[in-house]
């Protein structure tokens, strides 16, 4: 096979791509401060904090990754990372740090 021309067409360094990240980045932190609000809300109110919790409902950010997790290493990592030294996560975990820690993680795109 011989190629005379190449398209360039899943790499784009334009502004629409640029602009396609902006609001994805946009539309991310809407959603973000709708839950806070959300949670800080129910945190409040006389019902939630009868049911024997004093804190507000904890909204825990997980980071940006520059690759993509896939598989059960991959979530085992994400669990480990985020939550078995996070104070917050004690309660649903047991020990902090136990060798015996395990990790429930579900989730995806559809």
């Amino acid at each position: 096979l011989c190629y005379a021309t190449i398209i360039e067409g899943d790499i784009d360094t334009s502004e629409a791509l640029q602009n396609y990240y902006n609001r994805r980045k946009s539309g991310q932190q809407r959603w973000l401060t709708e839950l806070k609000e959300a949670t800080n809300g129910v945190s409040s109110t006389e019902e939630f904090q009868s049911n024997g919790s004093t804190g507000p409902i904890v909204v825990t950010e997980v980071p940006f990754f520059d690759v993509e997790l896939v598989g059960v290493p991959a979530l085992g990592y994400l669990g480990r990372t985020m939550y078995e030294n996070n104070p917050d996560f004690e309660y649903l975990i047991g020990g902090v740090g136990d060798d015996d820690s395990n990790f429930i993680i579900c989730g995806g795109k559809g």
